[in-house]
């Protein structure tokens, strides 16, 4: 009786054996890839790398593009805001600084003799063509008074 259990077990192992033998037979194997579809998937993926390379080389020639530009136009209108404040009479004696601070602004930095003097830049600034915003920073001089004293006589 051991004997036939023994038969009925081997029997059945070596049933399991076989049946898993033929299901890895009839399982496809995974597919090796050719070297032609290696080829072409490293070069798909290099030339991916590359247009998002030059995507990202392209955006940033125009972000510098544009920060030139605006620094052109913003010393294109300090000369223009220069060349008003300098030939005006009423400026005379001013010590006035321009910076453009971003595109259409200009910031007056400086002294200037009196109030009159402090508007008259500020509306000079602000008709100036391309200027959109003015910052004031001038401060108005203090009035100097001239005092003569005589010397002592010594005796």
């Amino acid at each position: 009786m051991v004997r036939t259990n023994l038969v009925r077990v081997a029997s059945a192992v070596a049933v399991l054996a076989m049946t898993a033998g033929l299901a890895r037979a009839q399982a496809p194997a995974p597919e090796q890839k050719t070297t032609t579809e290696k080829i072409k998937e490293s070069a798909n993926s290099a030339v991916n790398s590359v247009k998002k390379g030059a995507s990202t080389a392209g955006e940033a020639i125009k972000n510098k593009y544009n920060q030139a530009k605006d620094h052109i136009v913003a010393m294109g209108i300090e000369s223009r805001v220069y060349s008003r404040l300098h030939w005006d009479k009423a400026l005379t004696g001013s010590k006035i600084e321009l910076s453009s601070p971003r595109a259409g602004a200009v910031a007056l930095t400086g002294t200037v003799p009196d109030p009159k003097a402090q508007a008259k830049a500020i509306l000079l600034a602000n008709e100036t063509v391309g200027v959109t915003e003015v910052i004031d920073h001038l401060s108005v001089q203090a009035a100097t008074t001239t005092t003569t004293t005589e010397p002592a006589q010594v005796k």
